[in-house]
């Protein structure tokens, strides 16, 4: 029945948030025959209102009002009100053809771009490999489904993506989370899982994060149709939908992939719009940036980007004048900026810096724990030299497990392709050539994680999947027929049907627990390394104290008050900082701390990200104070639990 209830409650939110950003996209201008058809209208207006109701609940937050009460019935309102509007969005007539779309045939092919005429005698190459792609994805989907059915077990959800809706839930308010300083992000994405908590799901937050990565793979293909083809069009979704990354992130309770859905209506509504002129794409796509910033920080790169692009689309558009290319300017960047304010205006005024606490610090953070932070991140990437530049585009796939913590993170294998996207003549293409490798530029010249460049893998797969299809078109490779294409088509689908067989292995791993047949402290503690210490901590620790983690985040599921280290610096904080094993003990004693837990596989893991052997040091300084005031009182293969002696 757990597993029923996450389904409704996410079903419930979708539904919801159909009608509500259809309301949301009239409001800007656009209407039903703005869009490519009836796909392109549903996803836009689902995507549309999940960041409208998260908006909404951003505003409650802030406010005070962020009780479950209200979490649950606000969908159900802003739906109700939006249900006119909405109706004349989504059900309006077919919408405007392909931008700029040609029907090239081949010799001796066929387009996939459908037109009057007859199919060509390959009819077989044209449908089969497409039809058997599509019914891998759902296989695919189905796969998901069953894991985002199961409790939540992964590492970020149980630090913070979980832990500050609900921490709001309880307060009623947006509040600080202090010694955790990732619940004190942006909490964005994370404010739509309120939705599920509000009702009594913790599984239900997987299940919404999945629905991003549904919609930005259903977007890829509409937008693709529209940009660049049908066929390439399908290409890019299963690529993008085959990249391990993809289906794993939407497996958990993370926010990556709303950061990628927002950012990817960001960029095609500005390519939208600089081809049609309609000024609501404009405004739709400085919306949408707006809400992938106030996602994650790391949108700002792309969104950086693609403002200076509407700055240069709209000087070439008014024939090299100025003044109409800074009212286009302004008007994207107004729009992204009232979409962010409430978050960013908060970090800066409750925490003293708008990106805290990267770069200059704030609240809680000085000069030291800012130092240690970039010095972990900076560990990501294969180097800085010109070589390990040249190498790069090499390394994100043979090395990927150096650009993160998450593994097989690599981009669509259709990346390599894009810079076939050359061959492409449209505009479009083009720009969206020239918005990727600016927005790559600049995440090789920051943070190599690839994580940070994920909002760029639906564009990456577009610019693959085009520039082969234009490859496919030119002779010699043009007479090929239809072989050509089913033969890509092929290698899309093998590729999807491995992460397939992946995830139905994963599926099956977690089916027992959904299905009610396998407990779920059975699954937890075959899932977490720190459930039995967890666990142990719960029957430990008397109420109104609290346990240091050293190592770990995943706090989740302690039922007492936990102090997560998900910037690895808890170490310097409360044993090297303090300066001597008794102003340790007391500031320990002052915070209520009357436990420890050491995760040794996480320090075995931070070891391969330390070339300083900074934790080296500062576990001696712990081992220290250990021998004076801590006893040993539980121990497994990952874990330590200490008991202070005071």
């Amino acid at each position: 029945m757990e597993a029923v209830r996450a389904l409704v409650l996410a079903g419930l939110l979708v539904a919801c948030a159909v009608p509500v950003g259809a309301g949301l996209l009239r409001l800007a201008g656009l209407e039903g025959k703005d869009a490519a058809g009836t796909a392109e209208r549903w996803l836009l207006a689902a995507t549309a209102g999940l960041g409208a109701v998260a908006s909404v609940y951003t505003l409650l937050g802030l406010a005070g009002l962020f009780f479950p009460s209200v979490v649950l019935i606000t969908p159900l309102a802003l739906a109700l009100l939006a249900l006119l509007p909405a109706r004349a969005f989504l059900f309006a007539g077919a919408g405007g053809a392909p931008i700029r779309q040609r029907r090239v045939r081949p010799a001796g092919g066929a387009s996939w771009v459908r037109g009057p005429g007859r199919l060509p005698a390959g009819r077989a190459l044209l449908v089969g490999p497409p039809v058997a792609l599509l019914v891998v994805l759902l296989v695919t989907a189905g796969a998901v489904l069953v894991q985002d059915l199961a409790p939540p077990t992964d590492y970020d959800g149980l630090l913070y993506h979980l832990v500050a809706p609900r921490a709001y839930l309880e307060a009623g308010r947006i509040v600080y989370l202090p010694h955790n300083f990732s619940a004190n992000l942006p909490a964005f994405g994370e404010l739509l899982f309120a939705f599920g908590l509000a009702g009594a799901s913790d599984r239900t937050p997987q299940q919404i994060h999945a629905v991003a990565g549904g919609l930005a793979t259903g977007l890829t293909y509409t937008f693709g149709a529209r940009l660049v083809g049908r066929r390439p069009a399908i290409w890019a979704a299963a690529g993008f939908a085959a990249t391990p990354l993809v289906p794993f992130l939407a497996t958990r309770a993370y926010i990556d992939l709303f950061t990628v859905l927002f950012g990817l209506v960001a960029v095609a509504g500005v390519l939208i719009w600089h081809e049609t002129g309609r000024g609501a794409w404009l405004r739709v796509a400085g919306g949408a940036a707006g809400l992938a910033l106030a996602t994650k920080y790391s949108a700002l790169t792309l969104v950086l980007v693609v403002g200076a692009a509407v700055l240069l689309m709209g000087w070439l558009r008014a024939s090299r004048r100025l003044r109409p290319a800074l009212a286009d300017g302004a008007t994207f960047g107004a729009i992204a900026g009232v979409a962010a304010l409430p978050w960013y205006a908060r970090q800066l005024l409750a925490l003293g810096n708008p990106v805290w606490p990267m770069y200059l610090g704030g609240r809680d953070w000085d000069a030291t724990r800012v130092e240690q932070l970039t010095y972990f991140i900076s560990q990501y990437g294969a180097g800085t030299h010109l070589l390990d530049w040249l190498r790069l585009p090499l390394n994100v796939y043979t090395q990927s497990w150096r650009f993160g913590h998450v593994p097989d993170s690599y981009p669509p294998l259709l990346a390599i392709a894009a810079p076939l996207a050359l061959l492409v003549p449209r505009p479009a293409v083009r720009w969206l050539l020239g918005i990727v490798a600016g927005s790559t530029l600049l995440w090789a010249r920051g943070w190599q994680d690839l994580r940070f460049l994920l909002t760029l893998y639906p564009l990456l797969a577009l610019l693959g999947a085009a520039g082969i299809d234009a490859l496919l078109r030119r002779r010699p490779l043009a007479a090929l027929g239809a072989a050509g294409p089913a033969a890509v088509t092929v290698a899309i689908a093998w590729l999807c049907l491995l992460g397939a067989g992946r995830q139905l292995e994963r599926a099956r791993d977690a089916a027992p627990v959904v299905l009610g047949r396998e407990p779920v402290a059975a699954y937890l503690g075959r899932k977490l390394t720190d459930f039995g210490a967890v666990g142990a901590l719960n029957g430990a620790v008397a109420p109104g104290r609290a346990t240091l983690f050293l190592g770990d985040g995943q706090i989740w599921y302690c039922r007492q008050r936990c102090i997560p280290d998900p910037a690895h610096d808890n170490l310097l904080q409360w044993f090297v900082r303090p300066g001597s094993v008794d102003a340790a003990r007391r500031g320990l004693q002052a915070e209520g701390v009357s436990h420890i837990l050491l995760s040794k596989v996480d320090f075995w893991y931070l070891e391969h990200q330390d070339p300083e052997d900074r934790l080296r040091r500062q576990l001696a300084e712990f081992y220290r104070f250990k021998a004076a005031h801590l006893e040993l009182v539980y121990e497994d293969a990952w874990t330590e639990v200490y008991r202070g002696r005071w």
